[in-house]
């Protein structure tokens, strides 16, 4: 028995059949200081080679007005090491590199409705959640298809 991948899905002869065992274990945690430092990591661990596959390390500061923010992360894999960092200004924009989506993944589900982030957030780029009508339906707004009729 032979395995594949998603890129070759099609397969005359072969057959592709996952493993029914757990591979890999991955465990995560983030937590932000009243210093302005949200620090967060990752870990991969490998079950049947006994060793963590991957590791992520990140750290984003704020600044209190919250104008600026600086993200760092640090990825260390078997092989090699990757760091870097990513900086934010906000009004003029930010750096976007392979590590922000790693700083990202991690600190986002702490970073809600936050400004000055190094990445885009849903309903903008500055970590805003998008604003949802909290107003009952009035005369000019209904629930129905048809718009309500103006009185004579």
């Amino acid at each position: 028995m032979r395995r594949g991948d998603i890129w070759n899905p099609i397969s005359f002869n072969t057959v592709f059949a996952p493993t029914a065992e757990v591979d890999f274990v991955t465990a995560s945690a983030a937590f932000r200081t009243p210093l302005g430092w949200t620090v967060g990591a990752k870990s991969y661990y490998d079950i049947k080679a006994g060793t963590a596959s991957e590791t992520d390390i990140v750290a984003l500061y704020q600044n209190p007005c919250r104008c600026w923010s600086l993200g760092l992360f640090y990825l260390k894999f078997p092989d090699r090491t990757q760091y870097n960092f990513m900086i934010s200004l906000t009004g003029v924009g930010w750096t976007e590199n392979f590590g922000t989506e790693v700083v990202k993944s991690i600190l986002s589900p702490l970073l809600i409705g936050e400004r000055g982030l190094p990445w885009a957030a849903p309903g903008g780029p500055y970590g805003m959640r998008p604003a949802t009508p909290t107003a009952p339906p009035g005369p000019t707004q209904h629930r129905g298809l048809s718009p309500i009729p103006a009185a004579p």
